[in-house]
């Protein structure tokens, strides 16, 4: 969900919340063999979601067709959740976006927008180790 604002011709600022899904990730560890359990599975799942402020930057191409770029600030929430427990491990990080995409203009009021976005690696937390967000969006916009 994103809500914006067009500053002028060139430049823009949205606030949007972003969820990035989940992310499965399971390990399997060798102990000794006089271990009495040998073979130790961890399952965890991550899930990463947030608001994010940004600044487009706007290139008019031709008429109802524009290059953007955009950077920002994203609050990024993380959820942990293990197989070996219950509990779920919280971790908010504040990671900078950087984005770049393209405004089709389809009727006076309405764009399809094809964007890529790339923020800083999310850090090692105490359940899960680093990963960086990358997201490839299509939509729809409304301008009112």
């Amino acid at each position: 969900m994103v809500l914006g604002y067009r500053i002028n011709r060139y430049l823009a600022g949205e606030l949007a919340y972003t969820y990035f899904g989940a992310i499965d990730v399971v390990e399997d560890f060798e102990l000794s063999a006089s271990s009495p359990f040998p073979l130790v599975v961890l399952e965890s799942t991550s899930r990463i979601s947030g608001p994010s402020l940004s600044v487009r930057g706007i290139l008019p191409i031709a008429d109802g067709f524009e290059a953007f770029i955009r950077a920002g600030l994203l609050l990024a929430d993380q959820e942990v959740q293990h197989n070996l427990s219950n509990f779920i491990r919280t971790n908010a990080e504040e990671l900078w976006i950087v984005g770049i995409g393209l405004d089709v203009e389809l009727s006076q009021r309405w764009s399809a927008r094809f964007e890529f976005q790339s923020s800083d690696r999310f850090p090692r937390g105490p359940a899960i180790g680093p990963m960086a967000l990358e997201r490839y969006g299509f939509g729809l916009t409304y301008d009112f």
